[in-house]
């Protein structure tokens, strides 16, 4: 990749090409958007990079445990002992619940509509 400089020797000689480049792209509004980065910002963003999968990653295991919860505590509430039945599955309009204590959780249930 050439620099970008028209008079640098690299614009026209695949040979003297300068180098490593770093870049990093992204979409934004449906369009590819890069832009190069010094090898301080490129080490900086492979941090920030891999702190956002393993983000990502916890928040798929909370949302499985958050399921996982709602289906104990709907069993419990139910006196079902408990569900197998996935609680995202086809949903009617029901009115707002009061906050539920439920025996052996630690703590209130609050339900929203």
């Amino acid at each position: 990749m050439p620099c970008g400089r028209p008079n640098c020797a690299c614009a026209n000689d695949p040979n003297r090409r300068h180098g490593p480049y770093y870049q990093l792209s992204w979409k934004e509004h449906g369009h590819t958007v890069s832009r190069r980065l010094s090898l301080e910002e490129a080490r900086l963003y492979q941090e920030w990079i891999a702190n956002r999968r393993q983000l990502d990653s916890l928040l798929v295991q909370m949302k499985a445990l958050s399921r996982e919860a709602g289906q104990w505590m709907l069993g419990h509430l139910m006196g079902e002992g408990s569900r197998t039945e996935d609680p995202t599955g086809p949903s009617q309009q029901v009115g707002p619940i009061p906050a539920t204590k439920v025996p052996g959780y630690p703590g209130q249930i609050l339900i929203a509509p």
